[in-house]
């Protein structure tokens, strides 16, 4: 036959494909004929199918076939077909010999479109089933189904971080525990312009129930022309060691403890020792034990499940992955099958899962054909297939997929509510949006999300954005430690906890541009300095003030501020200079040593003692040393105690409020009580020497809760309204020197019980420069007494001696006594009366004008009460009761030093009850 009639022949022969063994569909209609064909399926594995294909046509247009469904139909026994759908990926010209054109087409599922896409998304409170449904929704040709018998556990976030969809499903897939098989469409008709695929994938679990095979029960026999159904010719075991143990582990930040578990494989291992699986599987990937077990089954059923693996190869056709099937007729693997290692895991004998698939198909063109394109092995045709099975007791996993590395960190920006300034949790917890989260609020500069099952994406900008991530700091632990909140809007470097794009941490925060320091300062900072200003300062989350500690670094002009916007309240330290709040410029000098000011309250508080002292003591060798103060003390006890004895040899008021000095003195004298405790927390309480830092001698303190002022060279009160100065028990006022006392209007000494008044050299004055000056004693008489003269003189008017009685005028053993109405004239000697003239009249009187004095007591009652014990010791902070009765008014406290309680005041005679411990005691009224 001649070339031409052959071409004529075949062009014939290729317009139909019904009495093929291998038959193609595809969008360019019969003119393309499959000649070959190559299906590598498996599960948990994206189907690849190589299809050759002749055509008469050399400049045949195959673009439109890109990206479209095709399908493969392969002649069965039965004369039925068994038919793959599949997405043509590429197709290569071959070139043409002999006048038929040669074309490759490369086809996978519809799966594999996830292969060419890549995102970074962070999908929230989803199991890997909502995952799945959400990104499939983005692809046209999706088909797919679920056959889970447990729910996947839901997790907080799970991001796809410049993965490809198909990396990122794969990854959640194997890590929760899920297999996929694809099922193709099978009957007549051409539905490739349907909008789904029409190869279903389906996802399912250990648990899921697996069909049969149409093709089971399957003969292991010989392959021949003479046999009229499909078999397998050759099947042996592949066994391999897997680990025999599995242990899984995870630390949790939430319950400060790993989640652990660890499972032992329940096969005989024979002399094999324990070959443990174990695996940190990283922070936080369990939410608790029983998630760590759930991974570590998984694990270990597909380790057991590789222990035995079968190899076969035969005609099967209608052999798929995931499908189960029961073989007869081989001698070792029928009936209860097995080979010893694999019997006790293939517990149903001779029943089998299959995992993968390779099927060989080469169509019969006839010797012609065959002739032209130079390949003789297709006059006859054939089908082949090569598979790996596992006993369908084992469980079908998918191979774990380590996640990818994170990268070692990467910047995002922390989010919050609406206009809401912060949000954090209780324990330092932010939510961020990193640059690349794509959505309705995506950060500056980022752009929308545009998918068919998404239109928010997932960029809220808002605090519905990720999850909590915890925010490391310099200093953590229970309860101390310091931390700073990061703001809504503050830029900061998030971390990811061993790699795991899962588990980020904000590691620390930035300024930039829009975001300076406080303080800025340094090259175009316009500040009056190179950067001399350090410190913290915070803002008031409605911007309205600021806390700030700052410290100032300058050359001989170190300088320390703790502040508030609150009141001006600020401590300043060191060399002081004026500085706006927030501004880095530094303005003049307005002194040195120490401020503690405020447009508000200032209290100093202290419950043991305060020193205040203006001396500055190089040589102090503690902090409550105060040995000048000691020195002074004991100047003012010499000197009271020495005019005291003065006045009371003259009969004076004597000072009893000289006790006082001895209690002071004995406070602050480390010789006596003015010392700390031998041991301080646990500490010997020492003063270091020069030579050693072991001193022997006790440490200066105050004794009780008393206020310390010293002043080396003067002391200073000024006030423009009121002064009050008051104590319950004593004040005593001394002074080396003078002590001056004046008021601009009223002077006025005021005492309960007595006063008075000594002057020991110069004597004592009293003056009135324009009134009159008046002695009284309202109850009792009033004495002038001098060891001179006494002299009584009335420069411009008289002097009126008056007495309601009688008065008397004594000298020398003469007295003269104006009694009633007589006058009565006593001497010893002579009674002389001189005058010019002598004028004796009748009876006359002149009655005494008397002032009114007060005749009631100005006297407050008082009562106090001084606890001693049987042996005249005074009672030492012991807890006791003063109450009142008749006002109800009650004081309660422990006893001080001396044993006294405070004086009570009441304008009239009242009872009062006083108690100590558990003895009561009731004292009679007492005026003072």
């Amino acid at each position: 036959m001649d070339t031409a009639l052959a071409y004529a022949t075949l062009n014939t022969a290729l317009l139909t494909q019904d009495t093929r063994l291998l038959r193609a569909t595809t969008p360019l209609g019969d003119a393309l004929v499959a000649e070959r064909c190559v299906v590598d399926e498996g599960v948990s594995r994206l189907f690849s199918v190589t299809l050759d294909c002749l055509s008469t046509s050399t400049q045949l247009d195959v673009t439109p076939m890109l990206g479209r469904e095709i399908s493969i139909d392969l002649l069965l026994a039965d004369r039925s077909s068994r038919r793959w759908h599949m997405m043509v990926t590429g197709i290569d010209n071959l070139g043409a010999d002999g006048g038929l054109a040669r074309y490759r087409i490369h086809a996978r599922p519809w799966l594999q479109a996830l292969a060419w896409r890549r995102d970074s998304f962070i999908f929230q409170d989803k199991t890997s089933i909502d995952i799945l449904t959400e990104i499939f929704a983005d692809y046209p040709l999706s088909s797919y189904a679920f056959e889970v018998t447990a729910t996947p556990p839901k997790r907080a976030v799970r991001t796809q971080y410049r993965e490809s969809d198909l990396e990122f499903v794969q990854r959640i897939l194997a890590e929760d525990g899920l297999a996929f098989r694809f099922v193709h469409q099978q009957g007549d008709g051409d539905d490739s312009d349907s909008a789904a695929a029409r190869h279903q994938l389906v996802v399912f679990d250990a648990g899921a129930t697996l069909p049969a095979s149409a093709a089971s029960p399957i003969r292991f026999h010989r392959s021949d022309a003479t046999e009229t159904s499909d078999t397998i010719t050759r099947f042996h075991s592949a066994l391999t060691v897997q680990s025999n143990t599995v242990t899984r582990s995870a630390w949790d930040d939430k319950t400060l403890q790993a989640h652990a578990a660890q499972l032992a494989s329940s096969e005989d291992a024979g002399k094999l020792p324990t070959l443990e699986d174990y695996d940190y599987d990283g922070h936080g990937r369990y939410a608790d034990g029983d998630d760590a077990n759930r991974v570590a089954v998984l694990r270990l059923r597909a380790l057991e499940a590789r222990q035995v693996r079968y190899e076969g190869s035969g005609t099967v056709r209608q052999l798929s992955p995931g499908d189960t099937f029961e073989m007869t007729g081989h001698d070792r693997y029928d009936g209860q099958g097995g080979d010893g290692a694999g019997q006790a895991i293939d517990e149903l004998g001779h029943e089998y899962t299959v995992l993968r698939v390779i099927h060989e198909v080469a169509n019969n063109l006839g010797s012609q054909a065959a002739t032209l394109v130079g390949s003789t092995d297709l006059e006859r045709g054939r089908y082949l297939n090569r598979f790996d099975a596992q006993p369908r007791a084992a469980a079908v996993l998918p191979v774990w997929r380590t996640r990818p590395t994170a990268p070692e960190a990467v910047i995002a920006q922390v989010v919050a509510g609406d206009e809401a300034p912060i949000a954090s949790g209780r324990d330092l917890r932010v939510k961020v949006q990193f640059p690349w989260q794509r959505g309705e609020r995506p950060l500056a500069g980022g752009l929308a999300h545009r998918s068919h099952g998404d239109e928010r994406g997932n960029a809220p900008g808002s605090a519905a954005s990720g999850t909590w991530l915890r925010v490391a700091t310099g200093q953590a632990g229970p309860n101390w430690g310091g931390h700073h909140i990061p703001r809504a809007g503050t830029e900061v470097i998030v971390e990811f906890l061993d790699g795991d794009i899962d588990q980020p941490v904000v590691s620390a925060q930035l300024y930039n541009d829009s975001d300076l320091p406080p303080y800025s300062a340094g090259i175009d900072g316009g500040a009056n300095h190179g950067g001399v200003l350090s410190g913290w300062h915070s803002q008031a989350l409605d911007g309205s003030g600021h806390n700030q500690w700052l410290f100032d670094d300058t050359s001989g002009q170190l300088r320390m501020q703790m502040a508030t916007s609150t009141a001006a309240s600020q401590l300043n330290l060191g060399h002081l200079v004026a500085q706006a709040p927030a501004d880095g410029t530094r303005g003049a000098w307005r002194g040195s040593g120490f401020e503690l000011r405020s447009d508000a309250w200032t209290v100093l508080r202290s419950g043991q003692g305060m020193l205040l002292s203006s001396a500055a003591d190089a040589q102090a060798t503690a902090t409550l040393a105060t040995p000048n103060t000691l020195q002074r003390l004991r100047q003012a006890q010499n000197i009271a105690q020495r005019l005291d004895s003065t006045a009371v040899q003259r009969k004076a008021q004597a000072l009893r409020a000289n006790e006082g000095f001895e209690d002071a003195i004995k406070a602050v004298d480390p010789e006596q009580e003015g010392k700390l405790p031998a041991s301080v927390n646990g500490q010997d309480a020492n003063k270091a020497s020069m030579e050693s830092r072991d001193g022997t001698d006790p440490v200066d303190g105050i004794a009780d809760a008393r206020v310390v002022l010293d002043a080396p060279l003067s002391l200073n009160l000024a006030t423009p309204a009121s002064a009050v100065l008051h104590a319950t028990g004593d004040v005593h006022a001394s002074a080396q020197e003078d002590v001056h006392v004046s008021a601009r209007n009223t002077f006025a000494v005021v005492a309960g019980q007595a006063a008075g008044i000594y002057a020991d050299q110069d004597g004592i004055r009293a003056i009135a420069a324009q009134a009159p000056v008046s002695l009284r004693a309202h109850t009792d008489a009033l004495e002038l007494l001098a060891a001179q003269g006494v002299t009584i003189t009335s420069t411009e008017a008289a002097i009126d001696v008056l007495a309601k009685e009688s008065v008397t005028l004594v000298a020398g053993g003469a007295s003269v006594t104006l009694q009633g109405s007589d006058i009565i004239f006593k001497m010893p000697g002579m009674f002389s009366v001189k005058g010019a003239s002598h004028s004796f009249d009748g009876p006359a009187s002149d009655a005494a004008q008397l002032p009114q004095l007060p005749s009631a007591r100005t006297g407050t009652y008082t009562q106090q009460v001084v606890y001693n014990d049987a042996l005249g010791e005074k009672f030492e902070d012991m807890p006791f009761t003063v109450q009142h009765k008749p006002e109800a008014d009650t004081w309660m406290g422990d006893t001080p030093l001396a044993g006294s309680t405070e004086r009570v005041h009441t304008e009239e005679s009242q009872p009062l009850e006083y108690s100590l411990r558990y003895a009561k005691f009731k004292f009679g009224d007492e005026a003072a």
